[in-house]
């Protein structure tokens, strides 16, 4: 693998504000997909980045063309690994090794994304939790407190492929 990515060499992240597929990765999600031993990560190369967002990774012979909102900080740390990088397509992450751990990306479909905001979503957190900033409709009963046996988290689109 090549050099050690230090945390100075990577731009920062971009703060849109967004939990969507191609947007911020929540702490959940990295957490779950970490836990997820039927949808491992599968060992890829990145083969080009454009500024546009669109991300092609080679993973398994074939390459997959992705969406990220900040392109150039994937770049950066793709090319301090030599590339290398692992997809979890279930949950919609990309992981780069840092010096560490990794660096962790959330990707979208290429066709199906949703560009950052011009200003971050704002607001109590009710207002926060819409169609709009998260990707879904919450119901009255998701709202409710859960027991923490019962907390999970699970992305809005099935990503079986």
């Amino acid at each position: 693998m090549g050099e050690p990515l230090h945390v100075l060499d990577l731009p920062a992240p971009r703060a849109c504000g967004l939990h969507l597929p191609g947007h911020e990765a929540h702490w959940i999600q990295a957490r779950r997909s970490s836990l997820d031993t039927d949808n491992r990560p599968v060992e890829g190369r990145v083969h080009f980045v454009a500024r546009d967002g669109r991300i092609e990774i080679r993973v398994r012979g074939r390459i997959q063309t992705y969406w990220h909102h900040q392109p150039e900080r994937l770049a950066v740390a793709a090319a301090h690994a030599n590339g290398e990088v692992t997809v979890q397509w279930r949950w919609r992450l990309l992981r780069v090794r840092s010096h560490e751990g990794f660096y962790v990306f959330c990707v979208a479909d290429v066709d199906d994304h949703r560009t950052c905001p011009h200003v971050p979503p704002s607001g109590d957190p009710p207002d926060l939790c819409s169609v709009e900033v998260m990707g879904f409709e919450p119901t009255a009963s998701s709202m409710r407190p859960k027991r923490s046996s019962q907390l999970s988290y699970t992305p809005g689109v099935d990503c079986a492929g």
